[in-house]
């Protein structure tokens, strides 16, 4: 009885970690949605709903939802450092796909 109780405890630790890492966004997907969400931004302004929009539909284009972007955001902006290295990225992401661009006829 002690084994199978030592057991159901270890695996809901196990559950409730999975559950918790799955709350965030991937850091490499993140910055590509993070980067799709930003260009978005520059092309229509900060209407809010049009973001919304954007947004939805990004989500559905990276499977993630509301709850996983909330958290990672969360995540990086907790961390100075951890933000700016993120954003750091996102900017040289951003930057490669505009010479990418500009260097196709």
């Amino acid at each position: 009885m002690k084994l199978r109780l030592i057991l159901l405890i270890v695996l809901m630790q196990i559950f409730f970690v999975s559950c918790d890492n799955d709350s965030k966004i991937d850091e490499e997907k993140f910055i590509s949605f993070y980067a799709d969400m930003s260009l978005a931004a520059d092309t229509i302004g900060f209407d809010t709903e049009s973001l919304k929009s954007i947004r939805l539909k990004l989500h559905e284009k990276y499977g993630t939802n509301e709850k996983m972007f909330n958290n990672t955001l969360k995540y990086f902006h907790d961390d100075p450092k951890r933000w700016d290295t993120f954003f750091t990225k996102v900017m040289d992401k951003l930057e490669s796909e505009r010479k990418l661009i500009s260097s196709t006829p």
